[in-house]
């Protein structure tokens, strides 16, 4: 038989111990331990009540699938399960979809020890998945608009800080208009060159 401090470790001064009132006498084997495990029913976004399973230390992935299955009384092969760590909370619907969810087919290396105490969340994969599809497109849709109006209001404050800009219209010039304006700019260069010539007649006259 064990002593306390070694069948719950961590245990001191202190410490806080529940105790649970059985409805029939249990026995645990050596090599056997106490799961906690819930349903999760995704599109209720709810849980079911807490109960407890009793499996063998050296429970694979193949065996846990089939235990639940055998526990929920649904088909091993619509089944997933999540396995949260201490540290890992499972309250809310965004904690629920980041655990690591295991799968019919996953690679059992995916799969760690059960330990004592544990809790295992298992969901029907078929309705797992097709909440979790609504909730990826959601998601995307909401980045979507913070995108669209994030562009905006930094659009819309670059556009404030500038001075609207005078576009200047096109002058469409015909053949005519060519013409005129060489016939002036052809009288102008004429007249500079009179202006000039006279300019240096009046420089070169020698006063009397």
């Amino acid at each position: 038989e064990k002593k306390l401090k070694v069948a719950i470790p961590g245990l001191k001064d202190g410490r806080e111990v529940v105790i649970q009132k059985l409805d029939h006498e249990e026995h645990l084997e050596p090599d056997q331990i106490v799961c906690l495990i819930i349903c999760y029913y995704p599109l209720d976004e709810s849980m079911s009540e807490i109960e407890e399973i009793i499996l063998p230390k050296a429970t694979s992935l193949s065996e846990l699938q089939s235990s639940v299955a055998e526990f929920s009384k649904l088909d091993i092969n619509n089944i997933t399960i999540a396995i949260p760590s201490l540290s890992q909370a499972y309250d809310n619907v965004p904690s629920m979809l980041s655990l690591n969810w295991l799968f019919p087919n996953d690679d059992k290396n995916q799969f760690n020890t059960l330990r004592d105490g544990d809790v295992i969340i298992f969901s029907t994969l078929d309705t797992f998945l097709e909440y979790k599809s609504e909730v990826d497109e959601k998601q995307k849709k909401e980045k979507d608009e913070k995108r669209k109006e994030k562009l905006s209001n930094l659009f819309s404050a670059d556009t404030s800080r500038r001075k609207p800009r005078v576009e200047k219209a096109l002058k469409i010039k015909t053949k005519a208009d060519r013409i005129r304006e060489q016939l002036e700019k052809q009288k102008q260069q004429e007249q500079t060159e009179t202006n000039d010539k006279e300019e240096n007649n009046d420089n070169t006259t020698t006063p009397k």
